[in-house]
């Protein structure tokens, strides 16, 4: 896959040079915003009399670690569409179709454009492990810089009353939801990373099984047949390493689409501090407007990713449906787009595979 991590280098080398779309953070945004909370603690147990100048720091890099965090729940958004798009890719491509009479050179082929595919996609799922991980990496660092804040508030009360207080310890719970969820990510990218990975290799007889292949003769050969000649073996083999990235790919899946739903409750907690705190203050008749306006453009946006989702569920239970031993599942199940149900969707399909495959 020597292209592919090329594609992967000059992505990451984007990120350095700040060519990227979404506005990610610089370390040294970060490390300064500690550096100067941290002189702030340090100064506020010894000495009072400059604790006016401390307040204005504290408010300006509280407002910065806001707007941070604001632009890391959205960054997430982003992301969770651009999976929910990689993931229809791979049901559309499904799995390699070759069926007896095929000579040993149209399989070969098959075999090279599938991992074409695989190569392709194997770049795109390293690329949002890098994002990801970027985001989950400022996100824990503006975490550290509010948890000090919130040492500062029990210090001197100029630092903050007990109603900023709450509204902080609440950011953090939504905070501490999201990166929870962030850093499980990368261990489901790589779980269906290194099943890519496999395809294709030769000698990898696991990779595709038919009718005849847990025949005793077979199973007890000493020397593994190729991928090949257990495709020529059988009037019709299965993809199973098709099926078995599916099912890591639904864990993927299901754990962006909880950490989207967690990145946006972030997300409305957010605009309803920066409403609230806005100069000149707002009405309760206009904060309510703006409460309401992210609620609705939340739910609209999951609708339509349920949408997606419940198509590609539908897709996978299709194929699945043409091999052996498979016990389909429902497809008005699959077909229901509300948020518990496709929750419950996502798990039925997994479940159904993992008995099969």
């Amino acid at each position: 896959m020597g292209e592919a991590m090329v594609r992967l280098q000059e992505f990451v080398k984007s990120l350095q040079e700040g060519d990227l779309g979404q506005p990610l953070f610089l370390n040294s945004d970060i490390n300064n915003l500690r550096r100067d909370m941290l002189n702030i603690s340090f100064a506020s147990a010894g000495q009072t009399k400059h604790l006016k100048q401390m307040q204005e720091v504290v408010d300006e890099h509280s407002a910065e670690v806001i707007a941070k965090l604001h632009d890391g729940a959205k960054n997430i958004q982003i992301e969770a569409d651009r999976v929910w798009s990689t993931f229809a890719a791979f049901t559309q491509m499904g799995p390699v179709e070759i069926s007896q009479g095929m000579t040993e050179k149209e399989v070969n082929e098959k075999i090279a454009k599938k991992e074409s595919e695989y190569k392709e996609h194997f770049e795109e799922l390293h690329i949002q492990n890098v994002i990801f991980t970027n985001i989950g990496y400022h996100f824990s660092a503006t975490q550290d810089i509010l948890k000090l804040q919130m040492s500062l508030m029990d210090k001197a009360s100029i630092f903050g009353d007990r109603k900023n207080k709450f509204a902080i310890q609440q950011l953090l719970k939504e905070h501490d939801n999201v990166s929870e969820r962030i850093n499980k990510l990368g261990t489901s990218i790589n779980d269906i990373a290194d099943l890519i990975a496999k395809f294709g290799k030769e000698n990898a007889m696991d990779n595709f099984v038919g009718p005849d292949f847990r025949t005793e003769a077979i199973e007890s050969r000493t020397i593994p047949l190729s991928v090949v000649e257990i495709k020529l073996r059988n009037s019709k083999a299965i993809d199973r390493m098709f099926f078995e990235i599916a099912i890591e790919y639904l864990e993927y899946v299901h754990d962006v689409y909880e950490l989207e739903a967690r990145a946006r409750e972030l997300d409305m907690r957010i605009t309803e501090m920066q409403t609230v705190m806005s100069t000149p203050p707002k009405t309760p008749k206009e904060i309510k407007d703006i409460k309401q306006k992210s609620i609705d453009r939340f739910n609209k946006d999951r609708q339509s990713t349920n949408a997606k989702l419940s198509k590609a569920y539908v897709r996978i239970n299709a194929l699945a449906r043409t091999t052996p031993n498979y016990v389909e599942v429902d497809t008005d199940e699959l077909k229901n787009i509300k948020r518990d149900s496709i929750n419950s969707a996502n798990r039925l399909l997994t479940g159904a595979l993992k008995n099969t495959f």
